[in-house]
């Protein structure tokens, strides 16, 4: 800012010289020749001036820290439990730049109470939870968001995955948790608030978890997964891999309720049923709210049709007949978050064509 100073001075002394020149010679024609190179120094002097004021009004304008700003936004019941993991609470505290996922205190209200007094009592836990709140390698912004895009977190090796639904108004997800507010500068990165806290972390792919009995969990595919092992290796591989994905998997109510014959007939066809389990995944990643009235392209190639029912939420293949395909399907379970992707559970196994008719009992 020096430097600009004794910039604007140079002007100013060079208008004062040129307009006593014209002073001491009083020659029209030299005067109106001189007023341009005036208006020439006063543009200059004015355009530096206002560079000075703009870069003295950036100086001024600091951004508080992370915990800082965490404070400001009002999350306080992430405040009073950040100061029992020191490592998280350090690392929030590190030059950065940092990106941090931070619950609204809404959302651990909304948490069960036996997850709430575990986040109080047990340290390791607590630590785990908050540590994949935060992106330790960057400060991402919205601008920076995009679908499917995952971001390494403090906890090792997991990673969050972003969801961006311009359909939808532009709204933001991370690992299934709506963002509320976001692009909240700090001096060490940025901080944006979230509606849920992520304490049910992706730790199965889609193959591991549909092949995880969860016999306790209504969310049990251990049946698809038995027609998954039927199908061959290769598909499981694909569930597995990186690739984003959304499987709309049947329920074992489901698959109970298949059309006669339509086992007897995959026992002596692979291929068909390995269509079938394709026609169950999409190749992106779709939370619920992602899931709009319209179509979606199958692994399988053709098509499943969008639904959106006052009444009863999302409906697949809605107007579908039995020579077309076997019955609509409603989702019982939405937003199974796993590591390449989500799942939701159908009521109702689809079949992209008919099972033939000599294979019916």
């Amino acid at each position: 800012t020096d430097f600009t100073i004794l910039i604007i001075a140079h002007y100013w002394i060079s208008t004062i010289t040129i307009l006593q020149k014209i002073y001491e010679k009083y020659d029209w024609k030299l005067l109106f020749i001189n007023m341009g190179k005036v208006g020439h120094v006063f543009l200059m002097t004015w355009t530096l001036l206002l560079m000075c004021m703009s870069q003295a009004g950036r100086v001024k304008r600091q951004y508080p820290c992370i915990l800082k700003r965490v404070d400001m936004l009002g999350c306080s019941t992430f405040m009073d439990l950040i100061h029992n993991t020191q490592f998280v609470f350090k690392a929030l505290g590190a030059p950065g730049p940092l990106t941090l996922f931070v619950p609204s205190n809404e959302a651990f209200a909304a948490l069960p109470d036996t997850t709430m007094d575990k986040l109080r009592s047990n340290v390791t836990y607590l630590t785990e939870i908050f540590s994949y709140h935060v992106v330790p390698t960057n400060a991402y912004f919205s601008r920076d968001f995009k679908t499917d895009v995952t971001y390494k977190t403090l906890l090792e090796p997991r990673r969050v995955r972003m969801y961006v639904y311009p359909r939808t108004k532009k709204q933001f997800y991370v690992t299934g948790s709506k963002l509320t507010s976001w692009d909240n500068d700090a001096t060490n990165g940025v901080v944006h608030v979230i509606d849920e806290v992520m304490f049910k972390i992706p730790k199965e792919n889609l193959q591991e978890r549909i092949d995880d009995k969860h016999e306790n969990s209504k969310a049990n595919f251990s049946k698809l997964s038995e027609l998954l092992t039927m199908a061959g290796p290769k598909l499981q591989t694909y569930l597995a891999d990186d690739s984003p994905k959304t499987m709309f998997a049947p329920t074992n109510t489901a698959i109970e309720r298949l059309p006669p014959g339509a086992l007897y007939y995959w026992q002596h066809n692979k291929t068909a049923l390995q269509e079938v389990l394709k026609y169950h995944v999409v190749k992106t990643t779709l939370l619920y709210v992602g899931l709009l009235s319209g179509s979606l392209e199958t692994v399988e190639g053709s098509r499943i049709n969008i639904t959106q029912s006052t009444s009863r939420g999302v409906i697949l293949n809605a107007n579908s007949k039995p020579e077309r395909g076997y019955n609509s399907a409603f989702l019982t379970f939405r937003n199974i978050t796993v590591t390449n992707g989500v799942i939701h559970g159908i009521d109702s196994m689809l079949l992209p064509s008919p099972v033939p008719q000599r294979y019916v009992p």
